[in-house]
Formats: C-alpha cells, sequence, structure tokens
C-alpha cells in the first residue's frame, strides 16, 4: 500500500483518504480478499456433489422381469431436495436405471361437496306467524342431501319444517322439526343447515315458525327522579324489539364422487403450542420430515366452536424471517343435542417443509385444548423394470444434482395396458462415509444464522480498523513538508 499528500478528506473503495493523506490501495488486494471470503463460504461444501444416503430395494427372489413400485419412506423424503431432482435407482453395478416417480392413487372416490342456489322461489305468510317457502333446484344435478338458510342475522333460533314434493301439488314430510341456529352471544357456535333424508325431489317447501322474534337491545333505558337535588328514584328499562327472520339466500348442497390421490397419514415430529402475544390467537409450532403434506389434523377435547384457522411457512429474508400463509380454513366441532359435527382439517396445496406454524384466531374466546396433530398427504413411489439376480437401492441427498431425464416409454405402455407393479419395502437408511450435508442446505443455516453473520460482521469491522491504523502510522512515518 503506498501513500500520497494532502489530496482529500473522505474515504473510498480504491484509497484511504486519511487527515489529508490519500494512501492507496492495490486493486489485487480486494479481489485476493474476495477470493478468500468465498473460498472459505464454499469449500466446506465441495463434498455435497455425491449423494449422502442409500437404501436398498427389498426386491425377493424375481422369477422374471417386473416393474417394480419401492414406497418413499420419511427418511427419503427428509434427505431429498425439492423436487427429488437427487433421487436415483442403481443397479448392483452403480449404473442407473430408468424410473418413473408417480403419485400413489387408488380406485376408491372421494366425496367432494358442492352448492348450487335455489329457483323458482315464492312465500307466503302463515296466519299463525309463520313463513312458507317453496323452491326448486335443477333436474340436471344430483339429489339434494340438505339446505342451508344463509341469513345475516346473529343470536336467533327457528324451528324449520322441510317437505318434498315431484308435481308441487302432493307433498311428502322429509324432516318435521330442525332446528337452526346462531349463540355468538353466549360463544362461536350456530347450523344454518338442515339435512335431508335420500329423496329424488325437485320442489321443496320450508316452513319456519314464528318469523318474528323478540330482541333484546344492548342498550337500557334509564329514568332518575330527583328531588332537592338528590336521587329519589331510579328505573332501568330493557327495550326489546321485534325482529323478522331475513333470509338472503336457499342453497342445496350435495356431493360429487371423484377420483383423488391416496392420502397418507404422516406422524409430525414435534409440535408446540403457545398464545401469541397479544393473547387472541393460537400458534402451533410443528416440525415435520418435509413429506409433501396437503393438510394438518387438529385434534382437541374442546367442543361447539368455529374458528379460523391459517397454516404458514418460514421464508427467510435476509437476517430476517417472515411467515406466509400457504393455506387458510375453518376448523369446527358442534356438540348440541342431537347435532354433531367435526370439520378439524386444514387443507393447502402440497408442500414440503422442516417447520409449519399453525395460527388459530380465538378472539375473545378460550384457547382451544390443542392434544395433538396429525399430518396428511400424497405418497410417491418410484417405478422401474427390475431384472432377476440383481440388486438395487435409491441413493439420495445432493442438493447439486440435477434432475434425470430418462426414457420411460416401455413403463408408461406397459402400466396403460394393464400390468400391475409389485410393491415392495425399503431397507434401513446407509450414509456414505465423508459425505458432507448438501450445498443449500449448509448454505441456508449459515446464511440464515444470525450469530455467523455478526461474527462476520465484526471480522471485517476489525480488519478494515487495523488497515486505518497501520496505514496512520505509515502516514506517521512521512518526510514533513519545510514550514508543516
Amino acid at each position: 500500500m503506498t501513500c500520497t499528500k494532502k489530496v482529500s478528506g473522505t474515504l473510498s473503495l480504491r484509497g484511504l483518504h486519511v487527515f489529508g493523506t490519500r494512501c492507496k490501495v492495490p486493486d489485487t488486494f480486494f479481489v485476493h480478499f474476495a477470493a478468500c471470503l468465498i473460498a472459505a463460504a464454499f469449500v466446506p461444501c465441495a463434498t455435497a456433489q455425491q449423494p449422502r444416503f442409500f437404501k436398498g430395494i427389498d426386491a425377493g427372489n424375481l422369477k422374471q422381469e417386473e416393474i417394480l413400485a419401492p414406497l418413499l419412506d420419511g427418511d427419503v423424503y427428509a434427505g431429498t431436495s425439492d423436487g427429488f431432482a437427487d433421487l436415483r435407482v442403481l443397479d448392483d453395478k452403480g449404473n442407473e436405471v430408468p424410473f418413473l416417480l408417480q403419485k400413489v392413487t387408488e380406485p376408491r372416490t372421494v366425496s367432494v361437496r358442492q352448492t348450487a342456489p335455489a329457483r323458482d322461489v315464492s312465500l307466503r305468510e302463515l296466519k299463525e306467524g309463520g313463513l312458507e317457502i317453496q323452491v326448486s333446484k335443477d333436474e340436471k344435478l344430483p339429489p339434494a342431501e340438505g339446505i342451508s338458510l344463509v341469513t345475516p342475522l346473529r343470536n336467533y333460533q327457528q324451528q324449520v319444517q322441510i317437505s318434498g314434493s315431484s308435481d308441487g301439488r302432493t307433498w311428502q314430510t322429509l324432516v318435521a322439526d330442525a332446528l337452526i341456529f346462531d349463540y355468538s352471544r353466549y360463544m362461536d357456535v350456530g347450523n344454518h343447515q338442515v339435512a335431508l333424508p335420500q329423496n329424488r325431489y325437485s320442489r321443496f317447501r320450508i316452513t319456519i315458525r314464528d318469523v318474528t322474534s323478540n330482541q333484546e337491545s344492548e342498550l337500557l333505558e334509564l329514568t332518575r327522579r330527583l328531588q332537592g337535588g338528590k336521587e329519589t328514584e331510579r328505573v332501568e328499562k330493557t327495550v326489546v324489539a321485534r325482529r323478522p327472520f331475513r333470509i338472503d339466500r336457499i342453497e342445496f348442497w350435495y356431493h360429487e364422487r371423484r377420483q383423488g390421490d391416496k392420502k397418507t397419514e404422516y406422524a409430525v415430529a414435534d409440535f408446540k403450542s403457545e398464545p401469541s402475544a397479544e393473547g387472541r390467537q393460537t400458534l402451533i409450532h410443528v416440525h415435520t420430515k418435509r413429506e409433501p403434506l396437503t393438510g394438518f389434523h387438529v385434534e382437541t377435547s374442546s367442543r361447539n366452536f368455529s374458528r379460523r384457522v391459517a397454516v404458514q411457512v418460514p421464508i427467510a429474508q435476509g437476517m430476517r424471517t417472515q411467515w406466509h400463509d400457504i393455506g387458510t380454513g375453518t376448523i369446527s366441532r358442534i356438540d348440541f343435542r342431537d347435532l354433531h359435527r367435526d370439520e378439524l382439517l386444514v387443507s393447502f396445496p402440497e408442500t414440503r417443509h422442516e417447520e409449519y406454524r399453525i395460527v388459530i384466531d380465538n378472539g375473545d374466546n378460550p384457547a382451544l385444548a390443542v392434544t395433538g396433530l396429525r399430518g396428511e398427504g400424497n405418497a410417491y413411489q418410484a417405478l422401474f423394470l427390475a431384472a432377476p439376480g440383481v440388486a438395487y437401492h435409491l441413493s439420495y441427498g445432493s442438493e447439486a444434482a440435477k434432475a434425470p431425464s430418462y426414457d420411460t416409454a416401455t413403463l408408461r405402455e406397459s402400466l396403460a395396458r394393464g400390468y400391475q407393479p409389485v410393491a415392495v419395502g425399503l431397507s434401513r437408511q446407509t450414509t456414505q462415509s465423508g459425505a458432507s450435508a448438501p450445498t443449500g442446505i449448509v448454505m441456508r443455516r449459515v446464511l440464515n444464522n444470525p450469530f455467523v453473520l455478526g461474527g462476520v460482521i465484526l471480522v471485517l469491522v476489525a480488519v478494515l480498523v487495523w488497515g486505518l491504523y497501520h496505514a496512520g502510522r505509515r502516514i506517521d512515518r512521512l518526510p514533513k513538508e519545510p514550514g508543516s
């Protein structure tokens, strides 16, 4: 490093200006310094090119060539990269075997709830104070399994009777005495649906008894009598208003049967429940083995509730971690008289993360007593052509690997013609000696560790102070100009 006299009193990247003297730093200094930092960051990860893990495939004694389908397990999900780009099928000579990775499906159908608006709505008031509503449904739709009376009102209770007809003249009672209600005044519990027995009617008559109900006002009427500046009498009155039962719309609901992916239950590695800082939410921190999850089942001993729930995953942004929603829904349990309904599954698109957070909005209600948590997701299998007398195994655990491109035409054609794959298991996982963690995992852990980043900053500050100190000492040793 060389110094020249009196140029400026500033500090720049190309030179150090100290006390009116410019100390020029060679350009190669910064190049070498940057190279050292890069080498220090990546040298520990250099061995991540090779797969870290292996699992034997229990093929048994094959008599002829077969399509084997080993089912991936928790170890494979935990060790593979996103998208399974590092997954390989190898034979006993270490050669890659073309394979087809696919979700496990099952022939059974899944039931999906659908709704449709009521048509041809007409109504008339009854002399007894009730209301009779006649509606019809589209005859092309499946039979109605229930009717929903959607209302903006809260804190109500109504008796409902439903009859069915094919011609609009002859009516058959389907539900003699159903109860729809909303008890928001006491807790977050309500029901505006009436389930129907099996039927094929296209017209329905809904009878609501006493559609006008008493509603207590939240305000009190206060009357005071004063005599000589003193209160002699006080009268408090509760205002009771007659409120009609308003209906915004009427909907039919039914279920459609569709083919779906096989859902597998996955046990979570660990979870911890705690209240939020404001006390109006419950935060559940969940750890998994990075299985391909599509939902969580919340287990609770609480009754009669309906709570909004969000499932979140952490997204690292520099030294900070932000939580982002990947799915929202409502969990509920209704257990009132003969009404029993549990909806405790929160669904989201398939994702693989080590950590999740479930946020339950409690509002002013008591927190739910969460007793357990179960994951639900898809299952994957690797299909390949296996020859007799050859041992096969899976390898995985290298984020540097790129997704392979195999010729799987024979596999696809065989499956299309009805050849059934043979389900086989996997042996225990073994680790390749000397292999390190995948590059991406190491870098994420390093870059997201505040202690590591803080240490790097301290080292850089120390280097800068050291450089300034030695630059100042060199300046002091320079010959001074006459008269200075």
